[in-house]
């Protein structure tokens, strides 16, 4: 099975709060400045769920911890569960 990608901005959209990430992996929230730190791809993997992944920045991608802290970015593989998430209709 084949990987299908789309690039997607992760924004909560009641707040337009945007979702970005820094070189270092670092992640960071803002609602005034949009930048390509922001841009994310979404791969769906094989075991179905999803994966996003800074467009700036190659191998950093979104994950969060089992308590619910958002994770360094760079320290985080596509395989890891923390960086797996269900897609859902909005």
């Amino acid at each position: 099975m084949g990987i299908s990608w789309l690039i997607y901005l992760v924004c909560i959209s009641i707040y337009r709060i945007y979702e970005c990430i820094l070189g270092n992996g670092c992640l960071y929230h803002t609602s005034t400045t949009f930048s390509d730190n922001c841009l994310f791809k979404e791969s769906v993997e094989e075991n179905h769920y999803t994966t996003y992944s800074s467009m700036s920045h190659l191998g950093n991608y979104l994950a969060i911890s089992h308590r619910g802290q958002l994770r360094r970015g760079s320290s985080v593989s596509p395989n890891q569960s923390c960086a797996h998430f269900l897609p859902r209709r909005i």
